[in-house]
């Protein structure tokens, strides 16, 4: 809605799609690209058509994650890789492709989106945890070695927000335990100082703030934005 076109990498193509028939109805141009963010491969090839079709790349936003619920004793190996993969190996991955570019341009943004369970871990969330906070220091890194070649990164930590992967993991572990889905929200709700649950909006606000030429002398931060969750109980 502010005149960006935009580049799609997902993996399913169905999803992506959906989006880019929403993007055109804007008025912007838009090109999805089937990617996998765990492959190099995929993700170069991202790049290159992107190029192909832009010219340049003034923006990354590294959005793609996963979680998987469970206690750190009884987290499967391959289930602990998988969340590395997607999402610290695929900020890593686009990130390094992305930035070769910009470093040609001598401008651009990266935005990484990790989570306030990187800064403050909760039971069976480890290895969502653990990759999470790996983007926090990724980002600083990232933010020392380009800065001075004029790209600006950094990270947004988002609380609990109203999303598919978010309702998704709390049925699943409130499903043992005996308690109601709602039951969890509500409590959880009770603890934000703002009285609800984050929207997708509301990170999708603060991504275009980052993205914009207002945040030159903002670098290497990592943002929450939970609405003052966690609170002292």
């Amino acid at each position: 809605k502010k005149g960006a076109n935009l580049v799609i990498a997902e993996v399913d193509m169905n999803a992506a799609q959906s989006v880019e028939q929403q993007i055109k109805i804007i008025g912007c141009d838009c090109l999805d690209v089937k990617t996998d963010v765990r492959n190099s491969e995929e993700v170069h090839n991202m790049v290159e058509k992107t190029i192909e079709k832009f010219n340049h790349i003034d923006i990354l936003v590294n959005n793609a994650g996963i979680m998987i619920p469970s206690l750190v004793v009884d987290t499967q190996e391959q289930d602990w890789d998988a969340t590395f993969d997607v999402n610290l190996k695929g900020v890593f991955l686009c990130s390094q492709a992305v930035a070769r570019y910009m470093i040609k341009q001598k401008r651009g943004k990266i935005i990484n989106i990790s989570s306030m369970g990187g800064k403050n871990p909760a039971a069976e969330e480890g290895a969502y945890a653990a990759a999470k906070l790996g983007i926090v220091a990724l980002t600083k890194t990232l933010a020392y070695e380009l800065a001075p070649r004029g790209i600006n990164v950094n990270a947004i930590c988002p609380g609990l927000i109203n999303t598919d992967m978010f309702r998704k993991s709390f049925k699943e572990r409130t499903s043992s335990r005996g308690v109601s889905f709602e039951e969890i929200e509500r409590k959880l709700i009770s603890r934000i100082p703002v009285g609800r649950l984050g929207k997708p909006q509301d990170v999708a606000d603060l991504v275009l703030f980052l993205a914009s030429e207002k945040t030159t002398y903002i670098n290497g931060e990592s943002i929450n934005i939970t609405g003052g969750y966690p609170t002292i109980q």
